[in-house]
């Protein structure tokens, strides 16, 4: 029974510290998750690299992978820069490569402008002996409501206020 009490004073005086790190594993772990994740993508983006993929490094640079070779400092890819005509080779480290270019082409969107229709009246002869239905167009009305806002009557000066000279404040400096 005194062990329990001893332990409860320990709690009692430490509890700031028992809060400053559950504070801190909850800001790690996080932290940890999101990195391994971010590190789960790199790989799978290094490995899934061949002769030929299109690439865009973190400078920007666009380019097609021609080799990927190992040394002592990792692996490092060749990629060819530029157009058909004129090509020219860089040789970088794979974790320069942000992604795979997946870009496509913008097709130009043309406007498409709408001829105006003809219209044609067509007049129907009706003979005496038919019956012809007359539809008249129904009118609506709107009926808008009037509100009066009222107003506060203004502040009149009357000639008792005029007469009564302001007082002066005579505080000295």
């Amino acid at each position: 029974m005194n062990l329990l009490l001893d332990i409860g004073s320990w709690f009692a005086q430490n509890w700031m510290l028992l809060v400053l790190i559950v504070l801190a594993i909850a800001f790690m772990v996080p932290t940890y998750l999101r990195q391994k994740k971010e590190s789960n993508a790199r790989n799978e983006l290094n490995n899934s690299l061949t002769k030929g993929t299109k690439i865009v490094t973190t400078a920007g640079v666009y380019g097609v992978v021609e080799s990927i070779e190992n040394t002592s400092d990792g692996k490092v890819v060749t990629i060819v820069t530029g157009s058909s005509k004129n090509p020219s080779t860089m040789t970088i480290h794979i974790n320069a490569i942000m992604g795979i270019d997946n870009k496509a082409k913008i097709v130009e969107e043309t406007e498409v402008v709408e001829k105006p229709k003809k219209v044609k009246i067509i007049e129907e002869v009706v003979e005496d002996d038919e019956e012809v239905e007359v539809v008249e167009p129904v009118k609506e009305e709107v009926v808008e409501e009037k509100v009066q806002l009222k107003k506060k009557p203004a502040k009149v000066d009357t000639m008792e206020d005029k007469a009564q000279p302001k007082k002066k404040s005579t505080k000295k400096d």
